[in-house]
């Protein structure tokens, strides 16, 4: 019974009930609509079958777990879209190719990497001390000028991040999606609970300060996450947490209240159908307009002329919502065929294989759910919400990386 609710298409049907009868009522002024197709349907229903036979069941290694989360988020939502909207069936081909192909690829090979050794303990110290000196780097610039208001975030953010100097643009990723983690799951490792404590307090004073909601719910992500990597069926217990999640959002949404709507908002609509609609949505838009090819990137050098006046994320936000303040960012699908159509999702297939396979290649000297932890915020990050070249760079996945190399290999005994 309990492999059996874990498979992806109870997920899928509740998602479709979850899109029928809360998403369209609700959040359909957004571009969300009903437009249901039973050959579509059937096909994902197929797909879905398929890849849940060739995806792992068992996580011995970091891809293992990563790649079922890539379904679960945004693949799976794109499959509602797909069927219940109606969307581009050359896309979405296209997409579940390009997967297919990372499944494939990640089993290559490309570098034979050895360890440093830096102490497990002493990395984890030296985190909880980044992530101290962050936060008293914050109050030196914002004082107590904090807002922990979720309804009001939009409204600050912009106003708190103006009176920080340009370098917290980049080092509050770095601290929220990859340092602040990091140290919150080796904490729990090692069992230090003050530590812990003081790092969610830390999170909460960041978002605080910061207002992306983002640093304080990635703490408890790690606890979460931790408790699901720590057993041997850990991708089923990700499946089953994921459908149990939808369920619950699903519950908040008949509580006609403005703190249970907006609950339910944040993952069911937010986390889940928002990056899905924006792929497809950055698929309709350059398939007509001009694409970015990279111009917007720094390793380009400015040798390649950038075509628009605004972000792509401004040009967008104007597009789903006609508003060019608006930001629509989305991840490494939607922004490869930004960049250049199919061959952009190709090239980026082949980079994240290689990304997948360094990771399997480090597991062979050290833990697999150390690197998890390591990687998990920064590569969600890249799947729903960032390019890939911005998650590398700016959101971490490279420093994260850079870190796993030269953490001592050493294999925790227990999870227990």
């Amino acid at each position: 019974m309990y492999k059996l609710f874990s498979h992806s298409l109870f997920s899928f049907l509740f998602l479709v009930g979850g899109y029928y009868y809360f998403i369209v009522p609700v959040f359909g002024y957004t571009g969300f609509q009903w437009n249901f197709s039973y050959i579509k349907f059937l096909e994902s229903l197929l797909f879905i079958l398929f890849f849940e036979k060739i995806l792992p069941r068992r996580c011995s290694r970091p891809s293992d777990f990563i790649l079922n989360i890539h379904f679960l988020l945004p693949i799976l939502p794109m499959f509602v879209l797909y069927a219940c909207s109606n969307r581009s069936r050359i896309f979405m081909y296209a997409v579940l190719f390009c997967f297919y192909m990372i499944i494939i690829l990640r089993n290559t090979s490309f570098f034979n990497i050895r360890l440093r050794k830096i102490n497990q303990n002493f990395l984890m110290n030296i985190l909880i001390l980044i992530c101290l000196i962050y936060v008293l780097l914050l109050f030196n610039y914002q004082g107590f000028n904090l807002n922990f208001n979720f309804f009001d975030i939009y409204m600050y953010r912009e106003i708190y991040s103006g009176n920080l100097p340009r370098i917290f643009n980049y080092a509050s990723p770095l601290v929220s999606k990859v340092f602040l983690p990091a140290a919150v799951f080796l904490c729990i490792t090692y069992r230090q609970k003050l530590a812990i404590l003081i790092l969610i307090i830390s999170s909460t004073l960041i978002f605080g300060y910061t207002q992306h909601k983002g640093t304080f719910f990635y703490p408890l992500f790690v606890i979460v996450l931790y408790n699901i990597i720590k057993s041997e069926k850990a991708i089923e217990q990700l499946k089953t947490s994921y459908l149990l999640l939808l369920i619950t959002c699903m519950l908040f949404f008949y509580f006609e209240n403005t703190i249970s709507q907006f609950i339910a908002s944040v993952f069911f609509r937010r986390a889940l159908f928002v990056p899905a609609e924006l792929n497809f949505q950055y698929f309709e838009y350059f398939s007509i307009s001009k694409n970015v090819f990279w111009a917007n990137n720094f390793f380009t050098f400015g040798l390649v002329d950038y075509p628009y006046d605004l972000p792509t994320a401004n040009i967008m936000g104007e597009y789903v919502s006609n508003k060019a303040t608006n930001y629509a960012n989305t991840g490494w699908i939607g922004s490869g065929f930004m960049h250049f159509h199919f061959i952009g999702l190709l090239i980026y297939t082949i980079i994240i294989s290689i990304i997948m396979s360094i990771l399997d290649t480090i597991s062979k000297q050290l833990d697999t759910r150390l690197i998890i932890a390591l990687t998990v915020i920064p590569i969600l990050t890249m799947f729903v919400s960032s390019d890939l070249p911005t998650t590398l760079i700016t959101h971490g996945l490279l420093f994260s990386i850079i870190i796993i190399l030269y953490i001592s290999p050493i294999k925790f005994k227990n999870y227990e």
